[in-house]
């Protein structure tokens, strides 16, 4: 087989370029598998490295990353022929977490090498790929200040959280959800495809990237207080048992803001603001090479 490995060597905490192209040559030298190295430059180049990958025969392309340049790298490769990998380097690797892709990324070589892999859904919102979770509100918002602030890790991502979660005010929007309507103040709207944003956050305890639906989870304006009180069950996967914490499913959905712009992510990277998302899935759209489901 012939892989590419897509490398962002910005992605994570002190990912170093040079000690993760040792560990892939490393195990790759030591099988018949033919591969490449290709690091990204700016934003977008993942999804153009991987098209022209596959149109050079390559049969896995691998994002090695975070979330962004697995979103990035995912764009490029739907309806083809090609496969998508994942060697975690980002700070949350939600996506990773969510397939059960070991986050030792020697490890994840090491399962690249003899690759098992499925087709999954994903979901696409104003025309663009999101493979775990995308949303708005205050977890956009946090998202945006974070690629402001330039330095990665989970403590500055938790610092700029905290700092704009005692500030941040819930929004009105409407939502429309196979064609039904909803009205509702929130903090958050996830659409999830998968389980987690990543760091072990999981929004959506039930999603299922395989069941051609996505989960359409959100909590209300609830007091700082309780949505405080909260936290432990996002971490532990039972934040779908809170009386503040509303869940749906459907493959179409509209979020449209009753107030201002929206701002919205793609798998924890943030978008441009827009007055209304338009969400649907799309089945079957990708392949994956990851563990298979228990």
């Amino acid at each position: 087989m012939k892989y590419t490995f897509v490398l962002n060597p910005r992605a994570g905490v002190g990912e170093r370029k040079k000690k993760m192209e040792t560990l892939i040559r490393h195990y790759f030298n030591a099988t018949e598998h033919q591969y490449e190295l290709v690091c990204t430059r700016a934003a977008g180049d993942a999804t153009q490295i991987a098209r022209e990958s596959v149109a050079r025969g390559s049969d896995i392309v691998v994002a090695v990353g975070g979330d962004g340049t697995v979103n990035e790298t995912a764009s490029g490769l739907l309806h083809s022929e090609g496969r998508l990998g994942i060697v975690p380097g980002g700070s949350g690797n939600g996506v990773a977490r969510s397939f059960r892709i070991p986050l030792n990324q020697e490890e994840s070589i090491r399962f690249l090498s003899r690759p098992q892999s499925r087709f999954v859904d994903v979901g696409m919102v104003n025309g663009r790929c999101f493979v775990g979770v995308c949303g708005t509100g205050y977890d956009a918002l946090v998202g945006r200040k974070f690629q402001e602030f330039g330095v990665r890790g989970p403590l500055p991502y938790f610092l700029i959280g905290a700092k704009e979660f005692f500030q941040y005010k819930s929004c009105p929007y409407i939502l429309t959800i196979d064609g039904k309507e909803y009205s509702r103040n929130a903090l958050i709207i996830a659409i999830a495809n998968t389980r987690e944003y990543g760091n072990g956050a999981i929004i959506a305890p039930t999603a299922d990237p395989q069941d051609g639906l996505l989960d359409v989870c959100l909590i209300d304006s609830a007091s700082k207080t309780k949505v405080l009180k909260m936290l432990p069950m996002l971490f532990n996967g039972t934040i779908n048992k809170s009386p503040h914490y509303f869940h749906w499913r459907g493959a179409e959905i509209r979020v449209k803001s009753a107030g201002d712009e929206i701002y919205f992510h793609r798998d924890g990277e943030p978008d441009k603001n827009i007055s209304e998302l338009h969400i649907h899935i799309d089945k079957g759209a990708l392949q994956i090479c990851a563990p298979p489901v228990e």
